[in-house]
């Protein structure tokens, strides 16, 4: 598909955007009295349980609702949340937590008990986290974390084992109110860690009652100690909050609640904003960034986000790295930001610029530009052909694309399809599944090629760099490779900054050799608001979003 094919395609959908009908979803709790704000949160949340929760629309509503330790301010830096201080001890290896009298929504007071009881189930292998390793520097948890369940399931002795191990973890409870954690070694980054939802406490007496299993699932089997609770949840039609009472800083949240609709239709999305319906569109869908660019409120938030590819290598054709360098060749990154995605950069690397290896020491420089920005249709044509000989194929087999189900979800795919038939002569199917389903089938592996992307954690490339380790619960296309292991190794036991960052870099251009991933581009949040919204604090790395400080007008 050619550049102008494509706008004309996003002309077609914003005039399509004002035709939508759209009616509000039934049983929809009564909104509270007081300044209430209306956005889409673009998805449906996968899991909101804190201890298995992974995707990005999940992480948005958990922050609204829940605390951890500390909370990331409106310029990036790390506050006190649910820890009114806190103390570093033993050279950066050992964090003592000073919690405040916080209540949970049902009137349970946070404890120290509740961070080590969530904590110790993000951990438990039996449970599955994925987002596990992000905890692999406290001290013992490297432990937990190599430990093989059965393929049978957790038995006896595999959870008498882990609650052996779970004893000598580096959290306790050194008092109700007195977290103690100590790290396996000291990690500059890792305090800022404490605000993402994998963090967050768990009322442990409920928590311990209902099971992981249940936690989270509904609004029955959750608690909260953030700024809002959930006031109704109907899956795929909305998720509203209200303000939290019993929130220790409930005086800094001005509004009495959020109505937030589950839109994944672009084209409605837009539609709800431009008649009223909704005061905020968090992510301007990129077919109409065009037109909103030139109206009031209109602006653009920096993100630490790569978007790309991934490649299941456990498989033929693309166990066959020719094959993998064949299809990234034949994108033309630089044409898909321009037509297409127009908020944002090509991605030449892996680790997008604003990440640093230390403080105020930037990451892309050392990697460089090992990509291509622009298709290069002859070097694919002729890497395809060699990996073709190389697999003893004589054509390739059919082919999926897995992705999420949104309009610009599959507006991007549509791209990448045009580019693989222009420059390969490859036909390449879509598979657009809503987020539950496409998480399940990237687990199980169940795709060939999957479009996905990255928001960071924490500013640092090992965010996205420890993404495919031998051993990591992102690794859904389960590649792995002993030089790129042995660097990351390498840079966790530097003595220098530099040598760390130079450790750091040789692992990306090693992966980016092996292309198991391919990145397409860095994006940009492009977003716009009526007139009256205020507060919104964007994030460049965990959630999106806070929601804490947000005005509407007429609000408090």
């Amino acid at each position: 598909m050619r550049a102008n094919g494509l706008l004309a395609l996003a002309g077609l959908l914003l005039a399509v955007a004002t035709a939508i009908p759209w009616a509000p979803p039934a049983a929809r709790a009564a909104a509270p009295s007081g300044p209430v704000l209306r956005l889409d949160w673009g998805a449906e949340p996968s899991d909101l349980n804190p201890v298995t929760a992974v995707d990005q629309v999940s992480f948005d509503v958990l922050n609204a609702v829940m605390e951890g330790l500390t909370r990331i301010g409106s310029s990036g830096q790390v506050t006190p949340g649910i820890a009114s201080g806190w103390t570093v001890q033993n050279g950066g290896r050992t964090y003592v937590f000073h919690l405040r009298n916080a209540r949970w929504s049902n009137g349970d007071p946070v404890t120290a008990m509740d961070f080590v009881y969530a904590w110790d189930q993000v951990l438990n292998p039996c449970i599955g986290s994925q987002y596990a390793s992000q905890m692999r520097d406290i001290a013992g948890a490297a432990s937990l974390l190599a430990l093989a369940v059965p393929p049978t399931g957790c038995d006896t002795a595999t959870a008498h084992t882990v609650a052996a191990l779970e004893a000598r973890l580096g959290v306790r409870a050194a008092g109700v109110h007195t977290l103690v954690v100590r790290l396996s070694r000291p990690v500059p980054y890792w305090l800022s860690m404490t605000a993402l939802p994998t963090y967050f406490p768990l009322d442990q007496p409920l928590a311990s009652r209902w099971g992981m299993q249940l936690y989270g699932s509904n609004i029955a089997h959750m608690v909260f100690d953030g700024p809002f609770v959930i006031r109704s949840w109907v899956p795929n039609a909305h998720l509203d909050l209200v303000k939290n009472p019993n929130y220790w800083d409930a005086r800094h949240v001005y509004l009495a609640g959020v109505d937030g609709l589950i839109v994944t239709d672009a084209a409605t999305a837009v539609n709800l904003y431009q008649t009223g319906q909704l005061d905020v569109l968090t992510q301007i869908p990129s077919q109409f960034i065009s037109v909103f660019q030139r109206q009031a409120g209109y602006r653009i938030a920096p993100q630490a986000t790569v978007t790309y590819l991934e490649m299941n290598v456990s498989a033929a054709p693309f166990s066959q790295p020719l094959v993998r360098q064949a299809f990234s060749l034949a994108i033309d990154r630089a044409a898909l930001v321009r037509a297409v995605v127009q908020a944002g950069q090509p991605a030449y690397a892996l680790t997008p610029p604003g990440i640093d290896y230390a403080p105020g020491r930037p990451f892309s420089p050392l990697v460089g530009h090992p990509l291509n920005t622009h298709a290069q249709p002859a070097a694919a044509r002729a890497a395809l052909a060699a990996g073709l000989r190389a697999l003893h194929l004589h054509a390739l087999p059919p082919l999926v694309l897995l992705t999420v189900n949104t309009t610009d979800a599959r507006h991007y795919c549509e791209a990448l399809q045009a580019m693989w038939q222009q420059m390969l002569g490859v036909t390449v199917q879509l598979n657009a599944v809503d987020a539950p389903t496409y998480l399940k089938l990237l687990q199980e592996g169940q795709f060939n090629l999957a479009f996905s992307g990255w928001d960071a954690d924490y500013n640092d490339p090992t965010t996205f760099l420890n993404l495919w380790t031998k051993g990591s619960g992102f690794n859904s296309i389960h590649w792995h490779s002993a030089t790129y292991d042995r660097y990351l190794a390498e840079a966790a036991a530097a003595r220098s900054t530099q040598t760390r960052g130079q450790d750091l870099a040789r692992a990306e251009r090693t992966l980016l050799a092996q292309l198991p991933v391919a990145p397409l581009y860095w994006p940009e949040r492009a977003w716009i608001a009526h007139r009256g919204v205020s507060g919104f604090v964007w994030y460049q790395t965990g959630p999106d979003f806070s929601l804490k400080g947000v005005r509407v007008s007429g609000g408090a």
